[in-house]
């Protein structure tokens, strides 16, 4: 069923342009005819009326075309659940449309098209100097909802010498220019598209909650890794149950130096709960780490009650 509404959509769409054309060729056919025979007065202009009769019909025959890819397009890309994307393509579409408009008005007013090209590249140069930040945070911003790299609703984690440090945030849209963000400190940000493509690398926690996070806790090695370890699980367990959350993994993955450095992988349903969940971490392993300290050698550790 699908198929024949497409099938009988491309059909009206092929009849509406053959009719179009076959009314424009008939209509400058008889303009002649019809301008010696009732209006005689205009025939020194017939060929200046011809040349706006083209104009306009291939206007309007540019914007009929605009009008169906626009629609296909639009159609197509919709289908693929991305938004920008769609925007994007409107725009591309639109753009397109205007350079073949004027180039119709230049033909049609008898300005060489090479003439006004070559005229222009200077100017164009100059305009192409001016607004090449813009056009890289556009073709950025293309790029990145087109290939899906960043979704909507997705949460990464974003590593970029140029952002200071690695941002966790959930991405909210993708437009021309800006990526716009919302931080685990609840804080919106605008990032330019054209810093995201040239000068970042994503990590991508997935777009379905729970989220899945793992980084690093760094402690004193003045106490046993194993026992802090297991005090801080038993403590980050009770802490979690009560917020209906997977409890987190912990591991002991390397000594620094005086440091031990443990890993712990979280769950969380939103971005805004990350700073919480982050402080409940750091203050389990920051008790775990004073009771370890303080038993006695070969005295096990008790959980808080």
């Amino acid at each position: 069923m699908a198929n024949n509404g497409y099938g009988l959509r491309y059909t009206y769409i092929i009849a509406t342009i053959v009719a179009f054309v076959a009314i424009a060729l008939l209509l400058r056919a008889y303009l002649a005819v019809i301008v010696y025979a009732y209006i005689p007065a205009l025939s020194p202009y017939l060929a200046g009326i011809l040349s706006a009769l083209d104009a306009i019909i291939g206007i309007l025959g540019s914007y009929m075309v605009y009008r169906i890819l626009l629609s296909i397009s639009v159609s197509y890309v919709g289908r693929q659940g991305n938004k920008e994307t769609v925007e994007l393509t409107k725009l591309a579409l639109r753009i397109l449309f205007y350079v073949v408009v004027i180039s119709i008005v230049l033909a049609a007013t008898g300005i060489s098209l090479s003439a006004a090209l070559a005229g222009g590249a200077i100017g164009g140069i100059v305009l192409g100097l001016a607004v090449q930040n813009i056009a890289t945070s556009i073709l950025a911003g293309f790029f990145l909802s087109s290939s899906r790299t960043l979704l909507p609703d997705e949460i990464v984690l974003i590593h970029s010498w140029m952002l200071g440090q690695d941002l966790l945030c959930k991405v909210v849209r993708i437009n021309a220019m800006f990526t716009e963000v919302i931080t685990q400190n609840g804080q919106r940000l605008r990032i330019a598209s054209s810093v995201l493509l040239s000068s970042a690398a994503f990590t991508s926690l997935g777009r379905g909650s729970p989220f899945a996070y793992a980084f690093p806790v760094t402690v004193n090695a003045d106490a046993g890794a194993d026992l802090v370890r297991a005090n801080a699980e038993r403590e980050l367990k009770g802490i979690f149950e009560k917020l209906e959350l997977p409890r987190p993994e912990v591991y002991f993955t390397s000594k620094s130096g005086g440091s031990n450095v443990f890993t712990v992988k979280i769950s969380f349903n939103d971005i805004v709960e990350v700073n919480g969940l982050l402080h409940a971490v750091n203050t389990a392993f920051d008790d775990a780490h004073t009771r370890a300290k303080s038993l006695p050698p070969g005295k096990p550790s008790r959980g808080r009650r």
